[in-house]
């Protein structure tokens, strides 16, 4: 299991590789475990089952870390007698040869425990609950027992990394599977014993190939059966007569078909053809065939899976040789590596591989959700025993013993995280849960099946809102009768949350944390109740707990002055009529989309699937948004927010997490050019804006342009040349969690290559042909290019030269071609690929192809994220920008007209009693690779604990400070190392924070 504290608290921002092969340096064993084992919250506490597809979700981890496909494989341990007597046999002491390995849930809990089972029960009402004791979830069996056996496959599936030892200069492999060995690699004579199979076959596939004999890793009577066939040894005496005539026509193991080895596997392990021990029927993932009336889409995995086993073998071959060629230092490495990059190609090997990740982790779903609730249940039981105890929770932040005991309480809340980001899933494998689209719907219902699950009374309000009140019996009765109103008690109460909609192509982590947090906060009370013994305090002198999960804080929607429409309601800073009429980018009405979520939360009520006070099942169809609660009813000042942004700076500080004192003003506008060079003139403005954070007075504003895009119908210019399409690509990132110095944008990097070709062509291009030709820049496609509030991933333009008259085309000759694409090309990768601090701007170019035309579009839309901590230092930036729109239009001869879109002001959180947190996290935010170290997840989750806890005893009293009250629950030797921080992001605390100042008669500066 992993040990917090046994490593460095940290994630590397890369592996390191080895130049030459791509491999990853042996050096860097620890830190490709530990990204896996922080990206990947898989039932690694479930040893026996799904072991080929968690082999397939640490390959998909594998790949996004940038290693090279030939660098991975799978590897198979087969029991030595596969024999039809040998299947036959169920009891693994029976069998000589059996695969056994310890059982990780053994000590956890006992499976016939009545609280476990009964929380097994109302958290998962798919699981069934054997007398015996067993528990099964989904395929899967779970028991209390020391030891398991692989009694359905006889086999286990672990992934295998190829390193590089730059010590000795020579590749090594090592073996990745938290189940068997969790915070660490290790060898196959490692494998073999962790099994306790001395005696198993060991087998190896390339990604996508055929399982084969590792021959390095047969036993000496192993070798002494095969004699001969194993390359260079002798014929052995052991070599049965049957089995010599088997291999009589072979040279060895290393030459032979995948037939005749498959032949020769069978005799050895006495498997009849066609059975699970025959590798004729092994796919490139697993042994285990579906039964026949196995779900259709897993039998049309397997047969996927079935038709492309060996289409990955020639990875085998070019691998070794790659490997051979990097010892001998040889010339022809550059030659097998491109070799092995028509292999990726041919196999389409990260889609594919993408694929079974993605059916994999469904199928793994019953499994992962059944240990979670063991895990935590274990995590709770010892919580328990430490409260009755009189132990304080604080105390435990920086113990690593009591956080390894109290590591269940993290898992529940990774997994809740990983079931929401789950419904936001789009059909290739993004979350994408924007507000009022199908994944945000999805998120929606899962929100509140998560809040009854967890003991709430749930609550939609009028913009779509979801809210759980933790409150006793009594209470929840007569909320739902109508005979009590949730504002008297939400006005006192502690209030979690954050919101759930996300921007496109978002991380698990981003807002959801803030919610999911809560709910599991609320769970733990609710379950210290019912099943420690241990009630809430504080319920009976009004002083209750709720959580918020708010709609459209990613500002997918704008419109009508209003910032964050979910929050600003609840908050009364919008009227809900005034939130339904704003629209989103495709021109959809809020009110519009809001009535169509409504109807399908309706029918999921009407269907049973979720429980909520208010009767949306019952009402007319258009009718349904009416029967929504007041957003104003579930407002109070003591909110507790929880987030990931700024994860360098507190990795950097060695610092959890940290409170902010300070949220940043936000001020964001749209720019439309009009013009022939529009889109050059919007590049422009973007690197013109970046040079304004480098002055002095303005080093701490961050601003972003998160769109640029083309507008009307493009004109072509076929009179062109040269022309190129350029794509340069940065790191996808949160517009006001990133500051400057940390920053890889593409956008700001395309308007320094842009600015570079037209000097280039004033400085260059001889003086007889300037008249003639004129620098081009067009067609600029910036990904994602749909959030203002989003540091883009990649931009792609096209530059040119065009002739007006045509006559001077043939005049720029090759030479001069030439020196223009070097300069470009120069630029781009010695300049524009360097750090930020080194003057550049950390963006690599991916491409350069040559193009014959270039596509004008005579509009182009530019949108900024502006923000700063203080509203005087936003308003002169703002003056600024003036004067680079003035230049911009003398240059490039367009006009430039702006919308303002959004405005918040700065707040001072310390005043306004609000608690903002910030947990150390790394991949970015707004960014699939966002993610948490496990061990700060049970931090966050205890100190939100203790907090309310504690404060639910106190007087109920309008006037307390939550952010004072936090900070005072927090380590000393955090505080000291990073006292308050600025949160650059837009969070829906703003609106909470301007609600209570207003509320207590004054207002920010």
């Amino acid at each position: 299991m992993l040990v917090f504290g046994s490593k460095p608290e940290t994630l590397p921002v890369a592996i390191k590789r080895d130049a030459t092969t791509g491999l990853p340096l042996l050096s860097e064993q620890d830190a490709v475990v530990q990204s896996i084992l922080a990206y990947l919250a898989l039932p690694y506490s479930v040893t026996e089952y799904g072991c080929g597809k968690k082999a397939s979700l640490i390959i998909d981890q594998l790949l996004a870390l940038e290693i090279p496909p030939y660098a991975i494989a799978r590897v198979l341990v087969l029991e030595r007698n596969m024999s039809p007597a040998a299947l036959a046999q169920g009891d693994a002491e029976r069998r000589e040869h059996a695969l056994v390995a310890d059982n990780l849930l053994w000590n956890l809990a006992d499976t016939s425990d009545p609280h476990l089972r009964e929380m097994l029960a109302t958290l998962l009402p798919e699981i069934e609950l054997a007398d015996d004791g067993g528990i099964h979830a989904g395929p899967y069996v779970l028991r209390s027992i020391p030891r398991v056996q692989f009694e359905s496959t006889r086999s286990h599936l672990s992934t295998q990394l190829t390193f590089w030892d730059e010590r000795n200069a020579r590749p090594v492999q090592r073996l990745i599977d938290p189940s068997l060995a969790r915070e660490q690699t290790f060898t196959l004579p490692d494998l073999r014993k962790l099994l306790r199979a001395p005696e198993a076959l060991v087998f190896r596939a390339p990604l996508l190939g055929h399982f084969r004999l590792a021959i390095e890793a047969l036993t000496d009577r192993q070798r002494a059966e095969l004699g001969g066939e194993v390359p260079g040894k002798e014929r052995g005496e052991e070599l049965s007569e049957e089995l010599s005539e088997e291999l009589a026509e072979a040279e060895g193991l290393a030459t032979i078909s995948v037939a005749e080895e498959a032949a020769v596997v069978r005799r050895l392990t006495g498997a009849e053809p066609g059975s699970i021990g025959d590798p004729q029927t092994w796919t490139y993932a697993n042994t285990l065939r579906p039964a026949d009336d196995a779900a259709a889409t897993d039998l049309d995995h397997y047969r996927q899976q079935q038709l492309l086993t060996g289409s990955g073998d020639a990875y085998a071959a070019a691998r070794d040789r790659l490997f051979r060629a990097r010892q001998r230092r040889g010339d022809d490495i550059s030659a097998i590596l491109a070799e092995l990059r028509q292999v990726d190609q041919d196999c389409d090997v990260f889609r594919r591989c993408g694929t079974d990740a993605r059916w994999s982790v469904e199928r793994l779903q019953p499994l992962a959700d059944a240990a979670t609730v063991f895990v935590y249940f274990d995590a709770l039981q010892a919580l328990a025993g430490r409260l009755r105890g009189g132990q304080e929770i604080h105390t435990f932040l920086e113990n690593h013993g009591v956080l390894q005991e109290l590591r269940g309480l993290g898992v529940r809340l990774r997994r809740r995280l990983d079931w929401l980001a789950e419904a936001s899933l789009s059909e290739d494998g993004r979350i994408d849960g924007r507000a009022l689209g199908p994944g945000f719907v999805a998120a929606t219902i899962e929100t509140i099946r998560q809040m009854n699950r967890a003991g709430l009374t749930v609550f939609m309000d009028k913009v779509g809102n979801v809210h759980g009140l933790l409150v006793n019996r009594q209470t929840a009765a007569d909320l739902d009768a109508g005979k009590r109103s949730p504002a008297e008690l939400c006005r006192r109460s502690i209030w979690h949350g954050s919101h759930i909609d996300t921007v496109n192509d978002a991380g698990k982590f981003d807002g959801r944390l803030g919610v999911l947090g809560g709910i599991e906060t609320l769970n733990i009370l609710s379950d210290l109740a019912r099943h420690c013994e241990l009630p809430v305090a504080g319920g009976d002198n009004g002083c209750v707990t709720h959580v918020s999960a708010f709609i459209g804080e990613e500002m997918t929607f704008t419109g009508a002055g209003v910032s964050m429409p979910g929050s600003a309601a609840v908050c009364s800073r919008a009227e809900v009529s005034a939130i339904q009429e704003m629209v989103n980018g495709a021109g959809e009405r809020f009110g519009d989309l809001l009535e169509d979520m409504v109807e399908a939360v309706g029918d999921e009520q009407r269907r049973g699937g979720i429980d909520l006070v208010n009767d949306l099942a019952g009402a007319p169809a258009g009718q349904r948004t009416q029967n929504c609660s007041e957003p104003a009813a579930f407002y109070s000042p003591h909110s507790f927010e929880r987030h990931i942004e700024q994860g360098p700076v507190l990795d950097r500080a060695g610092v959890p997490i940290a409170m902010v004192g300070t949220i940043m003003g936000i001020h964001q506008e749209d720019f439309f050019c009009d013009g022939e060079q529009a889109e050059a003139a919007a590049l422009e403005m973007n690197r013109r804006l970046r040079e304004l954070t480098l002055e002095p007075a303005f080093i701490e504003v961050r601003i972003t342009v998160g769109m640029l895009e083309g507008l009307g119908e493009p004109a072509v210019h076929e009179s062109v040349s040269p022309a190129w399409r350029w794509t340069l690509t940065g790191e996808l990132n949160h517009a006001g969690a990133t500051p400057t110095a940390d920053r890889r944008d593409p956008g700001v990097a395309a308007g320094r290559l842009a600015r570079e070709f037209r000097n280039w062509v004033g400085q260059h291009l001889p003086a007889d042909l300037r008249d003639d030709m004129k620098p081009l820049v067009g067609n600029v496609n910036m990904l994602p290019g749909s959030n203002r509030n989003v540091i883009p991933e990649s931009i792609s333009l096209t530059i040119a030269l065009a002739s007006r008259t045509g006559a001077a085309r043939a005049a720029v000759d090759a030479l001069l071609t030439e020196d223009l694409g070097k300069t470009l090309e120069s630029f781009a990768v010695g300049t524009l690929s360097r750090q930020i601090a080194g003057g550049g701007e950390g963006i690599r170019l991916s491409r350069i192809e040559p193009i014959g035309f270039i596509n004008l579009f005579p509009r182009a839309r530019l949108t900024i994220d502006l923000r700063a901590d203080q509203q005087e230092t936003m308003d002169s930036f703002r003056q600024r920008i003036d004067d680079v729109i003035a230049d911009t239009e003398k240059e490039y001869g367009v006009r430039i007209a702006a919308e303002i879109q959004q405005q918040v002001a700065p707040s001072d959180l310390r005043r306004s009693g609000q608690s903002l947190l910030m947990e150390r996290s790394y991949g970015g935010s707004h960014n699939p690779r966002e993610t948490e170290l496990l061990s700060d997840i049970v931090r966050g989750t205890l100190l939100q604990l203790a907090v309310t806890r504690a404060a639910l005893t106190r007087e109920a009293s309008v006037d307390f400070n939550l952010f004072e009250f936090v900070e005072s629950h927090l380590p000393q030797a955090w505080r000291q190392k990073i006292p308050v921080f600025t949160s650059g992001a837009l969070h829906d605390t703003c609106n909470i924070a301007s609600r209570a100042q207003q509320l207590r008669g004054y207002t920010a500066t």
